[in-house]
């Protein structure tokens, strides 16, 4: 056993095996261009090792993700519409108070 994890042949496979179904399915999910999760299948399981590495590095797009939670800030449950359920603001979906007695 202590022989295969000497074996730089066998620790690559390992690593690609582990590896490459990751980038596969994070390209699958995230990638909005079909062409574009495409090419990242092809390169992530083809290339042992260095193609996952690739996805990894250059691949995933943190520059649009991180402007997104710059701009677009989460909101607290209850505050949707800017009006706390306190203040007399509904969730969506709820009708006004004024209707609902009908």
């Amino acid at each position: 056993m202590l022989e295969l994890l000497a074996d730089p042949g066998f620790v690559a496979a390992a690593l690609h095996a582990v590896m490459a179904p990751i980038a596969v399915l994070h390209a699958m999910l995230f990638k909005r261009d079909p062409r574009a999760a495409l090419g990242w299948i092809a390169v992530a399981a083809m290339v042992p090792v260095a193609g996952p590495l690739l996805y990894a590095l250059i691949g995933i797009n943190r520059i649009r993700r991180r402007a997104r939670e710059v701009r677009w800030p989460r909101l607290s449950i209850g505050h949707e519409r800017g009006r706390a359920l306190s203040e007399g603001g509904s969730l969506p979906g709820e009708l006004p108070a004024d209707l609902a007695e009908f």
